[in-house]
């Protein structure tokens, strides 16, 4: 991450908006973008790797990736990543209406 403020941004306002609307059983992927800017940002401005990957762990979020949409580096894995999350939820106790009669 190039702004140590976006990563207090996702701490503070985002990922309590997800929980908020979403659920805790939603898996959550922190991704940290435009990281083609990283190698133009002064070293004392950056989130390293390993800083952000302990907040994001530290947020309850499976992971931190990294991408650059301009260069398309890590954005392969951010999307395959994304999907192996989003299809390793339990649909059925997440997303399950609970049920309008029983029959005993």
């Amino acid at each position: 991450m190039v702004d140590p403020k976006t990563l207090d941004v996702c701490q503070t306002v985002w990922l309590p908006e997800i929980r908020k609307y979403a659920g805790d059983n939603v898996p959550v992927i922190l991704v940290g973008t435009k990281e083609d800017l990283l190698d133009s940002a002064k070293e004392q401005e950056k989130v390293s790797f390993e800083a952000a990957r302990k907040a994001a762990s530290q947020m309850g979020c499976l992971k931190f990736l990294a991408c650059s949409a301009l260069t398309h580096k890590g954005l392969k894995q951010v999307f395959d990543e994304a999907f192996l999350a989003g299809i390793g939820v339990n649909l059925k106790d997440t997303y399950r209406k609970p049920p309008c009669c029983r029959i005993l």
